[in-house]
């Protein structure tokens, strides 16, 4: 059988934790390691309920001198699951892959480019939500406008996430994709139009005035609700603690232009897995808790100076639309100049 480990980080993602890892179990993960730190709202706890049950690896974390993020990826490469695996992924539970070629599964991904030694999926990013607070829905489910298939800037509509042949090219863990290659063998990475590249892309970007997406996606729900938002901003970046959550990143990732549903069905799939989940007592309850308790913080944060002014910038902002594809192209050029020219 061919095990594929999937990597992530969570703080008060209660609410989330059983949709993210029903679907990529439907995917075809095999094994999950999912590090923790600070809860409030009962992650923790699910997390090792899951564990418990053998859903999962959950490893706390009480030891951070980077980040949360980098912290977790530095304990991760020596992890028995990590070492041991065939193929790696470094995700957020805000990130759901959908994978084009056949069934929509992992070996279809995996068959249509049997060549690929990794894969280069692309961030789709897919505004927020009209309600108020997801409460419990899906991601998938509650958001379901995104930005179109051509965008080429903001810059974090080239990024991506990496999925990984395991096979010793690479050292270290990265966030979006794996660090210092070892030798000199070629690494032969795909991209979600299906292009093959024999060098990673400098800079980190992936770009190209053409369609996107022909192979696969990695649909990316950063924003969820306005409500979400506050919680999320309250909670900081996983990987630059320093940088918080403003208006102009709620304005940056709010993309509504295009109506994507393409995950819905498959999705669908995937909530059987979570429906036996939630046969289990306590799995229920610590779901449900996450659920009130995320409800109860953004009310409160909203009251406070500081969310209900982020809630008024917010509401003040204009629909987010792209530039021409001329200017796209100048500020695309402008960044990856810039990224190449940082690791010189």
């Amino acid at each position: 059988m061919t095990r594929a480990t999937i990597i992530t980080t969570m703080r008060n993602e209660a609410p989330f934790v059983l949709d993210w890892l029903a679907y990529h179990k439907w995917l075809g993960f095999t094994d999950f390691l999912v590090y923790s730190n600070d809860c409030e709202d009962g992650t923790d706890a699910l997390l090792d309920r899951l564990q418990a049950l053998g859903a999962l690896t959950h490893v706390p974390q009480t030891d951070i001198k980077r980040s949360p993020q980098w912290s977790a990826l530095k304990q991760a490469e020596s992890h028995p699951l990590v070492q041991t695996s065939d193929w790696v992924m470094v995700s957020d539970v805000d990130e759901y892959p959908v994978i084009h070629a056949g069934a929509g599964r992992l070996r279809d991904l995996w068959d249509a480019a049997p060549q690929a030694d990794g894969f280069l999926l692309g961030w789709r990013m897919f505004g927020a939500a009209d309600a108020a607070l997801a409460d419990g829905r899906p991601l998938p489910q509650l958001c379901t406008h995104c930005a179109p298939d051509n965008l080429l800037w903001p810059w974090r509509a080239v990024q991506f996430k990496s999925l990984f042949r395991n096979n010793g090219h690479y050292a270290k863990l990265g966030v979006h994709m794996p660090r210092k290659p070892l030798g000199e063998n070629a690494f032969r990475w795909v991209d979600d139009s299906g292009r093959s590249h024999t060098q990673p892309p400098k800079g980190g970007f992936v770009g190209t005035t053409e369609p996107r997406y022909t192979l696969a996606q990695l649909n990316h729900y950063a924003l969820a609700t306005r409500g979400d938002y506050l919680v999320k901003r309250a909670r900081g970046k996983a990987n630059h603690v320093q940088q918080g959550y403003d208006a102009a990143y709620w304005q940056e990732m709010n993309w509504r232009e295009v109506a994507d549903e393409t995950i819905l069905p498959r999705f669908e799939k995937a909530l059987e897995i979570k429906r036996k989940l939630l046969e289990d007592a306590q799995i229920a309850a610590l779901h449900e808790r996450g659920i009130v308790w995320r409800r109860e913080k953004a009310a409160e944060l909203a009251e406070t100076a500081d969310g209900a002014a982020l809630m008024a910038e917010i509401d003040a902002l204009p629909p987010t639309v792209a530039p021409s594809m001329a200017q796209q192209v100048e500020a695309f050029r402008a960044a990856a100049k810039k990224a190449r020219n940082a690791e010189t």
